[in-house]
């Protein structure tokens, strides 16, 4: 059972005392309206990075999988609210912008702790605001195939996590490993207590700045590889060029707690996904 509550209450999926109101999950209020303002927000300055690490990091009753996590739903593309892609940029949801911006709170949901939920059509870029009595525009799921193709494989990544190393996904636990709201990039890391050496590792860019050798600290020893680039040209060969990753992983010489070194490149407004 699933409570459709958003005052954040974690009575409303507990199980024990007096207050418990038993629901297995509940969507997460604490997670959308951060994740919305920072998408939507005209200027890279006014992109919070610390209110989205509260939204990625939120758990009740310190269970991730009791929180549903999205970045749409039938309230919040309604009653004079729009879709993503046109909130960010009216008129031009199919813009390079409201592309890449959108599919950064895609990777969002289907990578942060908790159970992951789209709305209908948000998978092909759909632009209309919501009514009961408007089905969808199907003809955007032939136009916009490339960009279904990315929600088909981040939804891959949770579904099937040992086709692609991508075990973290479906774990519990969350560790924020970067955070400059200078340079607007983002990086956490995903475990899964089965599967300790298998993290997964997540980049975003809340910027329009594209990286060539940009470097963070992380404690992993270990080769990683990108299973995950959300500009590749594969989803969308009008305004995407891919910026290869060019993963690089070196000892760290200096006091640092974080031992190693990664260096990658990263387009605008992009995300990698590494494991």
């Amino acid at each position: 059972m699933i409570a459709e509550d958003l005052k954040g209450e974690s009575d409303v999926t507990s199980k024990y005392g007096d207050n418990a109101l038993h629901f297995n999950s509940q969507w997460d209020g604490d997670f959308v309206h951060p994740i919305k303002q920072a998408l939507t927000a005209a200027e890279d300055t006014d992109r919070n990075l610390e209110a989205l690490v509260g939204a990625l990091v939120n758990k009740y009753n310190d269970d991730a999988f009791q929180r549903v996590i999205f970045t749409e739903s039938h309230d919040e593309v309604a009653n004079g609210k729009s879709r993503i892609p046109d909130e960010i940029q009216p008129g031009q949801a199919d813009s390079e912008y409201a592309k890449k911006r959108s599919i950064l709170g895609a990777v969002m949901v289907f990578t942060a702790p908790g159970i992951p939920m789209i709305f209908q059509g948000q998978e092909f870029l759909e632009s209309n605001y919501f009514q009961d009595t408007q089905e969808l525009d199907w003809s955007k799921f032939s136009e916009f195939k490339g960009i279904a193709k990315l929600y088909r494989d981040l939804i891959k990544f949770r579904s099937l996590p040992e086709d692609y190393g991508t075990f973290g996904l479906i774990g519990n636990d969350i560790e924020i490993v970067h955070v400059d709201n200078t340079s607007k990039i983002l990086a956490y890391q995903r475990h899964h207590q089965d599967h300790r050496d298998h993290p997964t590792l997540v980049i975003l860019n809340l910027s329009a700045t594209s990286h060539k050798e940009f470097s963070i600290g992380i404690n992993s020893t270990k080769e990683l590889k990108t299973v995950f680039n959300s500009t590749w040209e594969g989803y969308d060969d009008t305004d995407f060029e891919t910026v290869h990753t060019h993963i690089s992983l070196t000892e760290n010489d200096s006091d640092n707690s974080l031992k190693y070194t990664l260096t990658f490149s990263i387009d605008g407004y992009g995300a990698l996904i590494l494991v």
